[in-house]
This record gives structure tokens, C-alpha cells and sequence, in this order.
């Protein structure tokens, strides 16, 4: 295993621990949620068989019958489960929702949801969808090789995500593509750039002359990879427009919707080859819209904005829905509450457990 193979190796697996701490950390919450709802439930069915409901802006109290049997399956009144579904939704999507601006849209220029539409805000790597949308409209042979020149300001984050690629790698532009789109790699934003416009300010003005041509108004670009600079913005109303875009072009929906991908690069006649899985949650089903295919998207995180998320999907009906998430805690798992909400408000049923009084629960939960 040579350098180049080892720093990958020990970045790939100190992702995996990290990914794999979170994920013990869910479960030990997870568990102690069930243990609270458990040890709740068993006061309440000790003391009466009534529920009580605290309304959270009012405080007011008032009771809900439920019936209960130790034997046979509890029955619930689903007109009162849809009833208490759409009172936590709108608790959630006005007083504790967990998104700074959003902007969701249908294919018919209905808009869905807006919050802070025109509000201006740090993109994160959404910002490579603008640079995926140029590399394709300025290359004509995606599949020749193409020398990898000057990589400057991709190494500026200590925590920038890097395929590490060198100057002088020769690399075929649709595998500097699948990189950019699937693990978000800011070494091949700036591979990108440099082939496109020759450097990283030429490619920053094309960008900004695109996004005028596409009528980003609350938008300034100064880098294709998305890494903080103060004149760096977007809005949610024009990454709604640039993922709009970006969904017209078959290349785009190919890359988003293959699941992995072996990368060749040419290092002075020695071929490395690296496989890459698609990290996407929707594509993978993390997170899933059950009335909904996930078409492609792209997400992005920046210390000072947080989480930000970009995609499209697709109803049963062929009805195309564009979505825009900025300055989130999680913008995929908002993208797919807004959207269960819109579209299968039926899938709340597992996320309450098919308990509609665990709403008032979660409401406190302030995650």
C-alpha cells in the first residue's frame, strides 16, 4: 500500500468510527427514549385511562380518551391520529422547525413550502452542482483523459474532504464528476475548474455570469468547491432554480442515481483504481419518501451554516419536485419530514410508532 493509498485508507476509516459513534450514540438515545415512554405510559394506565395533552403555545390542558386492553390490540380513532399527525406538523414547522430558509417547488411552478425564500446564506457544497452544471455544458468528450493542473484552495479547510488527486494525474472528467457528486471531493471541484476556465477566478465569473443567465439574483460564487468566503452566497429560492437545472441534464441523473463507481487515475503510467459508493441517504434509503422517488441531490455542511440540501424527486403521478434546504441541524431529514408531510403523511405513523400521543413527545425532544 503505497502514501497515496494509506491516507485515503485512514481517512475512509476514520470516517466509518465517526459514523459509527453517532450511530451508538442514536441507539443509547433511542433506548432511554423507550425507557421514559415505557416507565410514562405505565403511570398513566396505573392512574386512569386518559391521556392528557398539553397544548405548547396555550399551556391548556384537556383529556383524550384512549382505550386500552392487556389482551386484545388497542384500537385508536385514526380521524383523532390524523388530527394530532397534522398538530405536531404544524408545531414543528412553525415553532421548532430546525431550518433557517427552504424553498420546495413542483414542476408546474406551484410552490410547496417557503421559509426565508430570498434569504442570503453560505451555500457549502451545493455550491457543486453550479460547477457540474458548467463541466457539462463546456466538455465535449467526458470520458477522455485530462491532466490535473494547479489544485490551489482546496486545501485550505483541515477538514476538506479530498480524493487526492495530484497535479499531473491524468483523469477522465466524468469520474472527477461522480466524485464531486457522490463524496463531494473539493480537490476535484478544483480539477474541474481548471480545465473548464483555467483558473479558479475565471471559473468563479463563470459561474456568477451562469447564475444570472439563470436568474440567481441573491447569489455570488468565488470558489467551485463551496469552502467559506465571506462573498460566497445563495439563497434557498436560487438553489431551488440550480438543482432545477442540474436535474435537466441526463449525465447528472445518470452519476445520481449509480450506486458506486470504480475511479481510474493515471499517476506517471502507474493506473490507480479507487472504488466509490454513491453516499447519498435517499439513493441508499437512510431517509425515504414512500410515494416519492429520490432522483439526485446534493448535500452540503459549512461550520457556519450548518447543514444544506439540494434534490429532486419524483411522485407516482410523474409530478417532478424540486428541493431546497439551507442553515439546517439535518438537511435531508428535513427535506423528508416537509416532504412526508406533503406526500405520505401515513409514513408518520412509524415515526410516532403508530402512537399519535408520542406527537406530544417528540415536540419536547428538542433535537
Amino acid at each position: 500500500m503505497d502514501k497515496y493509498e494509506r491516507e485515503r485508507y485512514e481517512r475512509r476509516k476514520a470516517r466509518l468510527e465517526k459514523k459509527k459513534r453517532e450511530n451508538r450514540r442514536r441507539v443509547l438515545i433511542m433506548l432511554s427514549v423507550i425507557l421514559v415512554l415505557a416507565g410514562v405510559l405505565f403511570f398513566l394506565l396505573n392512574r386512569r385511562q386518559t391521556k392528557v395533552f398539553f397544548g405548547e403555545e396555550t399551556k391548556m390542558m384537556c383529556q383524550i380518551p384512549v382505550q386500552y386492553s392487556l389482551i386484545e390490540e388497542r384500537t385508536v380513532d385514526q380521524t383523532l391520529v390524523q388530527q394530532l399527525i397534522q398538530d405536531y406538523y404544524d408545531r414543528q414547522l412553525n415553532s421548532r422547525f430546525k431550518v433557517g430558509s427552504a424553498y420546495i417547488t413542483d414542476d408546474a411552478g406551484h410552490v410547496l413550502f417557503e421559509l426565508n425564500a430570498h434569504e442570503r446564506t453560505y451555500p457549502a457544497s451545493t455550491t457543486k452542482l453550479m460547477t457540474t452544471i458548467l463541466a457539462l455544458e463546456h466538455t465535449q468528450d467526458l470520458d477522455a483523459w485530462i491532466e490535473v493542473q494547479d489544485l490551489y484552495g482546496c486545501y485550505d479547510d483541515p477538514d476538506s474532504m479530498l480524493l487526492y488527486i495530484q497535479e499531473g494525474d491524468r483523469i477522465t472528467m466524468r469520474d472527477l464528476l461522480y466524485a464531486l457528486l457522490t463524496e463531494s471531493y473539493n480537490d476535484c471541484a478544483c480539477a474541474i475548474a481548471m480545465e473548464v476556465s483555467g483558473s479558479i477566478e475565471a471559473f468563479a465569473d463563470l459561474m456568477n455570469h451562469r447564475a444570472k443567465e439563470l436568474g440567481m439574483n441573491d447569489s455570488h460564487f468565488s470558489n467551485p468547491h463551496g469552502l467559506y468566503e465571506d462573498e460566497h452566497y445563495i439563497s434557498a429560492y436560487d438553489l431551488n432554480l440550480l438543482v432545477r437545472q442540474a436535474y435537466t441534464m441526463q449525465v447528472f441523473r445518470e452519476l445520481e442515481q449509480t450506486y458506486n463507481r470504480t475511479i481510474t487515475i493515471d499517476r506517471d503510467g502507474d493506473i490507480i483504481e479507487i472504488e466509490i459508493d454513491n453516499s447519498s441517504f435517499f439513493l441508499n434509503k437512510d431517509y425515504d419518501v414512500p410515494t416519492l422517488h429520490f432522483e439526485g441531490g446534493k448535500t452540503g455542511y459549512i461550520e457556519e451554516n450548518h447543514s444544506s440540501y439540494a434534490s429532486v424527486f419524483k411522485s407516482e403521478s410523474g409530478q417532478i419536485v424540486y428541493c431546497a434546504i439551507l442553515s439546517s441541524v439535518d438537511g435531508p431529514y428535513m427535506t423528508n419530514l416537509i416532504l412526508d408531510y406533503l406526500y405520505a403523511p401515513d409514513a408518520m405513523k412509524d415515526l410516532l410508532e403508530i402512537d399519535p400521543y408520542l406527537a406530544v413527545w417528540y415536540d419536547l425532544w428538542d433535537y
